[in-house]
């Protein structure tokens, strides 16, 4: 019940209305949702920005709540909701406690579900964007991994790894040999503290 009141009070707020016109700004997919290529273009405001990080894997995947590969409105609400709700403590430590929540999130979700379905949406994020992958799709997804994979892939073998993957021989390959091993490891890594 309390949830349904925040969500209210989110659509009545001056931010809020901000946020929704940038939004409808974009251009529209399939029942006015946007690409991850189109959240890219997404202009945060100013009050936010150094507290919310889109070029993080973790905030990516908490901001598509519903799991598809797109964003929608709703699914920005619900991201709105759970950011506001991070005010209750001092703003000086937002931004880290914020990360910090995505990331249980993401784990949460790998231990609940298998690597291998978050691999999935990962590569969902991509192929909702188009029916072909555009390399700059597949870069801006590239950023989200580069800090999380250090030096073992550059943004060129990352982008032919992926660019294979739309064909349906190859996307087992992108599953098993990186993805679905990576969110294990990820899960491993963040189990570990």
């Amino acid at each position: 019940m309390g949830n349904n009141q925040t969500k209210s009070s989110i659509e009545k707020t001056p931010i809020f209305e901000v946020i929704r016109q940038e939004f409808l700004s974009l251009k529209q997919i399939d029942n006015q949702k946007i690409s991850f290529d189109q959240l890219s273009f997404f202009k945060i405001p100013k009050i936010y920005q150094g507290d919310i990080d889109l070029a993080r894997l973790e905030t990516v995947f908490v901001l598509d709540n519903d799991r598809d590969g797109l964003f929608s409105l709703d699914d920005i609400k619900s991201f709105c909701v759970l950011f506001s709700n991070m005010n209750e403590s001092p703003e000086w430590d937002i931004s880290h406690r914020f990360h910090s929540l995505c990331v249980d999130r993401l784990v949460h979700a790998i231990e609940q579900e298998g690597a291998r379905k978050i691999a999935e949406w990962t590569l969902s994020l991509i192929n909702c964007s188009s029916s072909a992958i555009p390399q700059e799709s597949v870069m801006l997804l590239f950023r989200l991994f580069a800090p999380l994979t250090g030096d073992s892939m550059d943004g060129l073998k990352f982008y032919r790894l992926l660019k294979r993957s739309s064909g349906s021989v190859e996307k087992p390959t992108v599953l098993n040999s990186f993805l679905e091993p990576f969110f294990t490891c990820y899960l491993q890594f963040h189990k570990r503290g």
